[in-house]
């Protein structure tokens, strides 16, 4: 049986890894540890940093497991799609209108040039 550390006591996170249960009895790997110090459906691992080793405290693992667990008592949000648009039909000449007054503006701007008339040369 694991002894399970007093909840001030300070913990690798490969120390760590071995005091979570598993179904498989196989600890989960340190990076998923260090994932949990950046955050997980919005609740984060407090952890503790000494040079290039990552700590955390025994009882800062247990309130993110409990933190954790509340998140997904709660219901599902629903994301409901944006309301569409409905479809408008423009006539024929309407769109010639429209395509004409694209022109007008893309040639002050300096995009496009004007056709010139073939038959003038």
């Amino acid at each position: 049986m694991k002894e399970i550390p007093d909840r001030d006591q300070i913990l690798s996170l490969a120390e760590a890894s071995h005091l979570i249960p598993t179904a498989g009895n196989k600890p989960p790997s340190t990076m998923t540890l260090y994932r949990w110090t950046r955050g997980v459906r919005g609740v984060t691992l407090p952890s503790l940093r000494f040079g290039r080793r990552i700590c955390i405290r025994y009882g800062d693992l247990l309130e993110f497991a409990e933190a954790l667990a509340r998140t997904y008592e709660r219901a599902p949000v629903k994301a409901t799609p944006p309301p569409r648009k409905p479809k408008t039909h423009r006539s024929t000449a309407q769109r010639a209108e429209a395509i004409e007054a694209a022109e007008k503006r893309l040639q002050a701007a300096g995009y496009m040039t004007t056709p010139e008339d073939p038959l003038d040369e």
